[in-house]
């Protein structure tokens, strides 16, 4: 339920969902409610992200040239292409884990399983 609660931007009142809240400590962290950080919803039309591959929710939060993006899966095990319109992704990184993700041709390929989330940061040019 945490990656559906986040990407609806929806406020979870349990204590106990660490992962929820080291999320949103780290939204927090990089600007999430102030005016440097432009967020963007999944269902509105001025969405920058493209997902495809399976079904999903997200969220997408742009500080400049750093951004952060959060994924919900939907369905079975996918793998899911990702990239932001008119952009090339330089960099990501699982904000999660710290680890690396490999970016080819300004896009990335990132394997969910089913109703898992992943939580990216991104650079890009």
């Amino acid at each position: 339920g945490t990656g559906v609660i986040l990407t609806h931007e929806l406020r979870w009142a349990r204590p106990d969902v660490d992962c929820y809240w080291n999320i949103m400590e780290k939204w927090f962290e990089f600007g999430y409610g102030t005016p440097a950080v432009k967020v963007y919803n999944y269902w509105k039309k001025d969405y920058p992200v493209r997902i495809t591959g399976g079904d999903n929710t997200s969220i997408y939060l742009e500080k400049g040239k750093q951004s952060q993006l959060l994924i919900c899966s939907y369905g079975p095990d996918t793998t899911l292409n990702v990239s932001v319109n008119g952009k090339q992704i330089t960099k990501a990184v699982n904000l999660e884990t710290g680890k690396p993700l490999p970016v080819q041709n300004g896009k990335l390929q990132i394997k969910l399983a089913k109703y898992d989330l992943i939580y990216l940061g991104l650079e890009t040019k």
